[in-house]
């Protein structure tokens, strides 16, 4: 594929889902980022998760999207863009990538919504906790009010 979908939006707006549907669906592969945060149930998908001294051994000048949250370290190499066609992203993220990937993709940018009731309803379905699901929550009120304008 020409293009790289970078998928956006709140914790619980159906991202990954989205994501699943165009690999299933429409044989599109997405990006496993890399992670330092612990998998939030067995078999999660998105991420490949990794300690923060594997992270570290990353070199800088092959990450094309990175971001922290939370206290965990996020990423997806040049290598995976130009292999893959969809990856679920932060707006930090979409902001490093913007600014550092020079490669022969078109970056499409899709911004997914939902309610916040809905997002804490999936969010609580997949086992978060209640404090983590309002954290969440109220971290994403700040960090995609400029969302839409990507």
């Amino acid at each position: 594929m020409k293009n790289i979908l970078l998928i956006e939006g709140e914790s619980g707006s159906g991202k990954t889902t989205i994501a699943d549907i165009l690999s299933k669906k429409y044989g599109l592969s997405s990006i496993q980022s890399y992670t330092t945060r612990k998998p939030r149930y067995l078999e999660e998908t998105g991420h490949t998760f990794i300690s923060k001294e594997e992270y570290m051994r990353i070199p800088a000048d092959t990450m094309i999207a990175k971001t922290e949250f939370d206290g965990n370290y996020y990423c997806a190499t040049t290598d995976q863009v130009e292999k893959n066609d969809v990856y679920v992203i932060d707006p930090a993220g979409i902001e490093y990538f913007k600014k550092v990937y020079h490669g022969g993709k078109t970056v499409i940018v899709i911004y997914l919504t939902a309610s916040e009731d809905e997002r804490y309803r999936r969010m609580i379905g997949r086992h978060d906790s209640e404090e983590k699901v309002k954290a969440r929550i109220d971290n994403d009120r700040t960090a995609f009010a400029k969302a839409e304008s990507y």
